[in-house]
């Protein structure tokens, strides 16, 4: 499966979508080693994103997050190497890390300015696909393949043999992170599966709130076939119960 994954955050509104992408950052730099997060820090003519201190090492970082559309050029990332230097010559002999997350990735110019650049002063530049490959490293999301392997139990129960696996997406939710499993009949993405960052598909009344969410959010799942996942036994037996119950009173 190609590593490339595309990564939606699916908010209604800016607000939304902000608190999405605060929560995404922080399980983020929580897996590359840090805590103690600080969001939105005013300097004096300047604001940092993110700050925080490593857990095992001595050292701090300094963070500018971005989720546009558009991919990010070598102007962004000077300013935030600007910011950056600031806080070394004031951090004295502590290391400090600069990262700039772009879910829409960079420009060919930002990229070869960093590869430019030393390693001692460099920004660290992580896109869409390295955010979905550290969450996978640390445990917080389940991996593609393992989403897919789920995704093919539910396509199973639901008779869906002839079609081909179409591509992955995985969105931030309030419900958490989801995994996006798309299937196609005759060339034509037709089916899709939803699986939670543990492994668990999603019930079909847990997949209507991120089918709503999703047509907020000009996407396309309302339009496609959802494939839910087999009804527990319990579940199962309780509903034949309400299905007599009902049939006694109609008799």
């Amino acid at each position: 499966m190609p590593n490339a994954v595309d990564f939606r955050l699916l908010g209604a509104t800016n607000n939304e979508r902000g608190d999405l992408f605060t929560r995404l950052t922080s399980d983020l730099f929580f897996a590359l080693g840090y805590h103690n997060l600080r969001f939105d820090v005013h300097k004096s003519g300047r604001e940092i994103d993110i700050q925080g201190v490593h857990r095992f090492e001595p050292r701090r970082l300094v963070a500018e997050c971005k989720a546009h559309k558009e991919k990010i050029g070598g102007a962004d990332t000077n300013k935030l190497l600007g910011v950056l230097t600031r806080e070394r010559d004031k951090a004295g002999s502590t290391p400090v890390t600069g990262y700039f997350v772009s879910l829409s990735g960079f420009r060919e110019t930002g990229i070869e300015q960093e590869h430019e650049t030393s390693e001692q002063t460099r920004v660290i530049l992580i896109d869409g696909t390295r955010v979905i490959d550290e969450l996978i490293g640390a445990k917080i999301v389940v991996s593609a393949d393992i989403a897919t392997e789920k995704a093919g139990h539910c396509a199973e129960q639901n008779g869906l043999i002839d079609a081909m696996l179409d591509g992955t997406e995985l969105f931030g939710h309030p419900l958490g992170y989801i995994w996006v499993v798309y299937y196609s009949l005759g060339k034509l993405r037709t089916h899709f599966a939803l699986i939670h960052a543990d492994g668990t598909p999603l019930a079909a009344a847990a997949s209507s709130h991120v089918i709503q969410a999703d047509k907020d959010c000009a996407g396309v799942l309302h339009s496609l076939t959802y494939l839910a996942p087999p009804i527990p036994a319990a579940d199962r037996e309780a509903l034949a119960e309400r299905t007599m119950q009902r049939y006694r009173q109609w008799v």
